[in-house]
């Protein structure tokens, strides 16, 4: 039998999701799966072509990790982070050699990396409803996704509420935003790329520098070529 064989019909999903939710309305954001206008538009996102670690973080009942793996190449992983246990249990009906189903919480992203032999990621994808956490919860979760990142790594989030645009704008900068209406509830797609120089670090080098009219600090060693660790 093929997995798509084994997937639960459109019926079977709504139920879970509804009896989930009513459950776990913290830990389940929606009261119905991920449609296919918007598991289609995470994965043809770009940064799949060439990535070889891809981390999935409340991946559901896998509708979007499916998606993934098809737009993935051959040689790729993709790491399934997922909290609820009966969610958990359908992630790992996926019939690919290529994902990795994992019970745990977000914020033991690095440890659960380590254990898999990923240094760092290529693409992180996160369906985890950032505007049900306590906000302590939520900016440790975007910095352990900062750090996981490879520089020039992509971190796409949808989302049905804005708050993780403010939460992640300190580490990454400004997302490219994508609205997907034909998703119940609509969903924005909010995407970045990590900077090969920290954000917070252009901010203090731009700070920093020597104001219209005023002499230029001398050069004295090869460490004032340097701006954020990348020589210029």
């Amino acid at each position: 039998m093929s997995d798509s064989d084994s997937y639960p019909n459109l019926l079977t999903r709504l139920w879970r999701y509804l009896a989930l939710f009513v459950k776990r309305p913290t830990e389940v954001a929606t009261l119905v799966p991920s449609s296919r206008f918007l598991t289609r538009k995470l994965s043809e996102d770009p940064g799949f072509k060439h990535a070889r670690h891809v981390v999935e973080l409340g991946p559901g009942d896998g509708s979007t990790t499916r998606a993934l793996l098809a737009a993935m190449q051959p040689e790729a992983r993709l790491l399934a982070i997922e909290l609820v246990a009966e969610l958990v249990d359908v992630l790992q009906t996926i019939d690919d050699k290529r994902c990795i189903v994992e019970h745990a919480d977000a914020n033991e992203l690095h440890a659960l990396m380590r254990r898999h032999d990923m240094q760092q990621a290529d693409v992180i994808v996160s369906g985890i409803p950032f505007s049900n956490l306590a906000p302590e919860q939520a900016a440790q979760i975007i910095d352990a996704i900062y750090r996981a990142l490879t520089p020039g790594g992509v971190f796409v989030a949808y989302q049905f509420r804005d708050q993780i645009n403010g939460l992640a704008e300190r580490r990454f900068g400004d997302p490219e935003i994508c609205f997907v209406p034909w998703n119940i509830p609509p969903v924005s797609i909010y995407r970045w790329t990590k900077a090969t120089v920290p954000v917070a670090e252009l901010v203090k080098s731009f700070d920093e520098s020597p104001a219209i009219g005023e002499t230029p600090k001398p050069i004295e060693s090869l460490d004032d070529f340097r701006c954020g660790g990348v020589v210029t």
